[in-house]
């Protein structure tokens, strides 16, 4: 990317589709170029719609739409510790996912056997034996015991996860404005 970028005479713009990648590419090639944008091909339309979307075209409309002022940019903090802040609420938003995809398993397998749990507690710990009675057959209680287990396991990673938010969060200006707000924070 730095030699493609140093081997373009004069003032260089440069623009990269938002991906996984995007921020580490914006910052690999800040110092070679005059303007780096990160724009989200979504909201430009010459990229993201219609039978013309494919890679070999995007750069040709890329260049249209960086001429005409159009691009939409996707903000990326000047500061590395703000993506890996954005990285670890990801991680953790990702986290509570798949505790609530772990939920949804367990309350399944209870109604794929005729178990109605209504608005009981069906993932307490307190309860689960009670609940696993329920069960009809041995092979369903040992396959939600697995989900039982995978959504201990999952709900721990998650506690993990939010205290590693919270001490990082706590070293952001930003983080600490916004939890100075009465009735946010």
């Amino acid at each position: 990317l730095i030699e493609c970028v140093k081997s373009v005479p004069g003032p260089k713009g440069v623009v990269i589709e938002e991906c996984p990648m995007a921020d580490w590419a914006m910052r690999v090639i800040q110092p070679y170029a005059n303007e780096v944008i990160v724009c989200e091909p979504r909201h430009n339309r010459l990229i993201s719609e219609g039978d013309d979307k494919h890679d070999d075209i995007d750069p040709g409309n890329l260049i249209k739409l960086y001429r005409l002022g159009e691009l939409k940019a996707v903000h990326h903090p000047e500061r590395q510790s703000m993506m890996d802040l954005r990285g670890w609420v990801w991680a953790y938003h990702d986290q509570v996912e798949l505790v609530t995809a772990a939920k949804n398993k367990i309350k399944a397998a209870l109604r794929s056997v005729g178990i109605q749990y209504g608005r009981a507690h069906v993932y307490s710990v307190q309860d689960r034996s009670e609940w696993l009675g329920k069960l009809p057959r041995k092979s369903v209680r040992e396959r939600v015991e697995v989900f039982y287990g995978n959504l201990d396991d999952l709900r721990r990673r998650r506690d993990v996860l939010h205290d590693r938010l919270a001490r990082i969060a706590q070293r952001h200006p930003v983080a600490r404005r916004f939890l100075a707000i009465p009735g946010y924070g």
